[in-house]
């Protein structure tokens, strides 16, 4: 996104130079560039060496790199949805006075014309690289979407610090104006962007895996909940190591199934030919190759379903609520029995195992309370579907002592929301 803003730049500073030298020094500029391209060459000299965590395999192939390095995976969410462009492009302006503060914003508009005046150059440059972040940003449809805009503000930012350096020439008492915004962020943001007590993630892990049972396999998509939190748990801190996680969505890359092979030999050992079938489809997905997008979903499914069915009766095998929402084939045959934050799956109606008396969730509650963002919200908010549905199963089989138990727990959650 620099790109325009440097030879906006380039071409204005070199614009009496004769074309032989411009184009020679434009030469050495793009060499530059690419000597630090270079970099990148860590990524398959890296994932050649088989790390623990080996995000994409790109040593496989040069394809896998190019697939890896240019974001393949998240490209469906690029240009996908128009009315979340125009919900994006919206957010953009609204949050702009909580960047500035309402002082930032009023000289905003004077900064643009000292900008302009003083060096035209300059105001393009940065305006191109604000205008170009915007465009991008406001295209990729995901829920955190604020971050992305940092560039632009950053823009805007140094807009304003011209508007105010161009004031205080004029009148020196101003500095204590302009010292007012960092001030006034520091205050009006400081209690959103403090998260030393903010313990959302590490407590919905512990409620995740506190409510299964010892040599668990736990199939979910719940990523930012629970599911990084316990990659880190479990290979860096020796968490709860007898746990098998399966996280969905990773599943539909290759790098991650051949990962669930060097993590859990044994779950790829009693499912490898349905693997493979899979691994042949998704191959030609990940190549640009002709698929079948029917028999890829089928094969996903069938592979997934094998892993639960060869390991039924040995391991106790949970869900999370998402799984049942996405993919309603995944265990169709099974009873689903709610256990805490997972679904047990049964081939019988067994009664709830979970003991919830030592279920606390004041923790959870106090970290989500007044958050109002996606992650908080919706932490909150499945806990309590979870909570809900453990009710009504403790109220079908008669249970009244955890019935009570569940409904103290989410009235500590209801009390914060």
């Amino acid at each position: 996104m620099l790109i325009p803003a440097g030879l906006i730049i380039f071409f204005a500073k070199t614009k009496t130079m004769n074309s032989n030298s411009r184009y020679k020094l434009l030469a050495y500029i793009i060499g530059a560039t690419l000597l630090g391209v270079l970099l990148y060459l860590y990524l398959p000299v890296r994932s050649a060496q088989s790390p623990l965590f080996n995000w994409g395999e790109v040593h496989r192939s040069f394809d896998k790199f190019i697939y890896h390095v240019t974001g393949a995976q998240y490209q469906v969410w690029m240009f996908s949805d128009s009315a979340a462009s125009k919900e994006n492009f919206k957010l953009f302006f609204e949050l702009i006075p909580s960047q500035l503060t309402w002082i930032g914003v009023l000289f905003l508009f004077y900064g643009f014309y000292v900008l302009y005046r003083g060096s035209k150059t300059i105001f393009g440059a940065l305006i191109s690289t604000a205008i170009l972040c915007v465009l991008y940003s406001m295209n990729y449809s995901i829920h955190d979407i604020d971050s992305y805009f940092v560039t632009a503000y950053v823009v805007l930012f140094i807009i304003v610090g011209l508007a105010a350096k161009q004031l205080i020439n004029y009148q020196v008492n101003l500095v204590y104006l302009f010292a007012f915004i960092p001030i006034f962020n520091l205050y009006s943001h400081y209690e959103t962007s403090d998260l030393s007590k903010d313990r959302t993630v590490s407590e919905y892990y512990r409620l995740v895996t506190e409510s299964a049972e010892p040599n668990a396999i736990i199939i979910s998509a719940q990523w930012d909940f629970w599911v990084s939190a316990f990659w880190y748990k479990d290979k860096i801190e020796g968490k709860r190591q007898d746990i098998t996680l399966i996280e969905k969505e990773l599943l539909r890359r290759t790098w991650y199934v051949n990962s669930l092979g060097n993590w859990y030999p044994d779950i790829q050992k009693q499912s490898i030919k349905e693997i493979e079938l899979y691994q042949e489809q998704l191959e030609k997905f990940e190549s640009d190759l002709p698929y079948d997008a029917r028999l890829i979903q089928s094969r996903f499914i069938s592979m997934i379903n094998s892993m639960i069915d060869y390991n039924y009766g040995k391991r106790p095998i949970y869900l999370t609520f998402d799984i049942l929402q996405s993919d309603p084939e995944i265990a169709k045959q099974y009873v689903k029995i709610p256990e805490g934050f997972l679904i047990r799956l049964s081939k019988t109606e067994d009664d709830i195992r979970l003991n919830y008396e030592n279920f606390d969730l004041s923790i959870l509650a106090e970290s989500t309370k007044d958050k109002k963002d996606k992650l908080h919200e919706m932490s909150r908010n499945i806990a309590l579907v979870n909570l809900k549905a453990a009710l009504n199963y403790s109220e079908y089989k008669g249970d009244i002592e955890n019935k009570n138990k569940i409904i103290n727990s989410i009235n500590v959650l209801n009390k914060t929301n």
